[in-house]
């Protein structure tokens, strides 16, 4: 829309406002039918949750049943690490070489677990838990690899007075329900006799450190893929 002016206002900037709107005219004409170059997204890194994976009649569905976007791969293989072996396939993968296989029987990848794969790339491009049934699970994918994890629960403080203190603990994956490890801070023992009783109230992904002459968590912190500790500054909880 061209302003409309007064005509007091002198020739000279009638020309530069009505030279200034035909420039922010040809702009957003520009814009709007300009072509986009697609988006390459060979490089992104899947964070699919659980929830968006369907399972019905033995058959995986998820974003690899879209169309492909660029630089996607259409051509799949999904890997079941509790049988080892191809459950599905999408498109017409290549058969797996023993570089694949490398990769999918790696030791950082959890036991029950579907790994989806590019063959054609050696590349796993998404990978999500399952529970005994084979139903996508919300857990986590890789197995923590970790000796335990240091915090007031089982160190001795500088002035060596320990009143207070919980005198035996045991560290639990809430994941695995697992338990990482302990300590006795009397016996000086790592090896705990324990029983642990998963509750629903625990928060995933993450370590509770529980009072055993109680039963009650004490303590409980994130931890990431590789099992250490999520944002720990300044809180102790530094993984062995």
């Amino acid at each position: 829309m061209i302003p409309i002016l007064s005509p007091a206002v002198p020739r000279h900037q009638i020309l530069r406002i009505a030279a200034a709107t035909s420039l922010l005219a040809a702009t957003l004409s520009g814009c709007a039918n300009e072509a986009l170059a697609p988006l390459d997204v060979s490089r992104v890194e899947s964070k699919t949750p659980a929830d968006s994976i369907s399972y019905a009649a033995g058959v995986y569905g998820g974003w690899w049943d879209k169309a492909p976007l660029p630089g996607q791969p259409a051509n799949l293989v999904l890997y079941s690490t509790k049988t080892g072996r191809v459950v599905q396939t999408v498109g017409s993968p290549d058969p797996l070489s023993a570089k694949n296989m490398e990769s999918l029987k790696s030791p950082k990848w959890a036991e029950n677990l579907i790994i989806v794969m590019d063959p054609s790339a050696n590349s796993v491009v998404d990978a999500f838990a399952i529970d005994a049934n084979g139903n996508p699970a919300n857990r986590s994918t890789r197995a923590v690899k970790t000796g335990g994890y240091d915090g007031w629960w089982n160190s001795t403080p500088a002035d060596g007075h320990t009143a207070g203190l919980p005198v035996e603990t045991v560290q639990v994956n809430t994941d695995t329900s697992q338990v990482v490890d302990a300590y006795n801070r009397t016996t000086k023992i790592t090896r705990v006799s324990y029983t642990v009783v998963p509750d629903p109230a625990w928060p995933k992904h993450s370590i509770v450190i529980i009072d055993t002459s109680t039963g009650k968590v004490i303590a409980n912190f994130k931890i990431n893929a590789d099992g250490s500790p999520m944002g720990s500054g300044g809180r102790g909880d530094v993984a062995r």
